[in-house]
């Protein structure tokens, strides 16, 4: 494409035009899936709840599996700025997510629409979001209750880049003379 046209166009024009097409078909493919699996679902609820609990599980243990190791790496000797809670945070969703997009295209393409593997990988979204949206909650906790960049943290939170790149602006200008100081912009 960048071929074609020029790399403003591909990204100012044609991606933002585009980019929601892969969220329109994934949600086309989950509702057409559920429209065809709604009554096999609702008539099994026994297999069901089967995939479920394997599931929650694995979603569970690999978040904690992932952000365990990231805190056990930022508690050696000058590690804390390079494996720090965003750190933590991004391995450990990283590690607990998956690819239910690809999953439930290849369970369609290989075992059909109908199938029980197709059932499976069309629950996998419904367990995976909340599930993570509550580890979201466990995440701000252990934050907190781990002591995450105790040194950089001010009573309300961790400072934001655009906060520290304001006050580094800040310091370059201001002019320290003696004991004054002043600043360089008019008032």
């Amino acid at each position: 494409m960048l071929t074609f046209t020029s790399t403003h166009f591909f990204y100012n024009r044609f991606l933002p035009l585009f980019s929601p097409v892969a969220l329109l078909g994934l949600l086309y493919t989950i509702v057409v899936m559920f429209a065809y699996q709604g009554h096999h679902i609702l008539h099994n609820l026994r297999p069901v709840f089967r995939v479920f609990v394997p599931m929650i599980l694995y979603f569970a243990i690999m978040w904690s599996a992932a952000f365990a190791l990231v805190w056990q790496l930022s508690l050696r000797k000058n590690k804390r700025k390079a494996w720090g809670y965003e750190m933590a945070a991004v391995q450990a969703f990283t590690a607990g997510s998956n690819n239910f997009e690809l999953a439930i295209a290849v369970t369609i393409a290989v075992y059909g629409v109908g199938s029980d593997q197709a059932l499976a990988a069309t629950i996998g979204p419904l367990v995976e979001v909340p599930v993570l949206l509550a580890l979201t909650w466990v995440a701000l906790f252990l934050r907190r209750r781990l002591l995450w960049n105790h040194d950089e943290t001010d009573a309300e939170g961790e400072e934001t880049q655009q906060e520290n790149v304001n006050k580094e602006r800040a310091e370059e200008k201001s002019v320290v003379v003696g004991y004054v100081t002043t600043d360089e912009t008019p008032a």
